[in-house]
């Protein structure tokens, strides 16, 4: 029995939200409303550069999942215009079942200039 809590213990403070945070900054270029069963934002930014794979050189880029359906008009202007943007995520642990990516999106800024 001891055990079992345990699990429990682990499970609850493991899988959760806030793994790590941070932002990313690059241009969305793939952004799509995916699954069977639980419906979720998914998408891909461009880093910029590339780097190395298997195969040569493959492009930069990540993936990430949107849940806030605020911040959706956002995105969808940035793809529009082509416009890089910061994207500040929080990663999970063990990303929830109606998540592809373990980035969910939690604000859509603008991309701060060179000086």
């Amino acid at each position: 029995m001891r055990h079992a809590w345990l699990l429990a213990f682990f499970v609850l403070t493991a899988c959760g939200r806030g793994y790590s945070e941070g932002e990313r900054s690059g241009i969305v270029f793939k952004f799509s409303n995916k699954g069977l069963i639980w419906k979720s934002w998914e998408g891909e930014m461009n880093l910029g550069g590339v780097r190395a794979a298997e195969n040569g050189a493959v492009a930069n880029t990540w993936k990430f999942t949107l849940k806030d359906d605020r911040l959706l008009t956002q995105i969808q202007n940035a793809i529009e215009t082509g416009d890089a943007v910061r994207l500040r995520y929080v990663q999970w642990t063990v990303a929830p079942l109606d998540m592809e990516s373990d980035y969910e999106i939690v604000a859509v800024l603008p991309r701060k200039l060179q000086p």
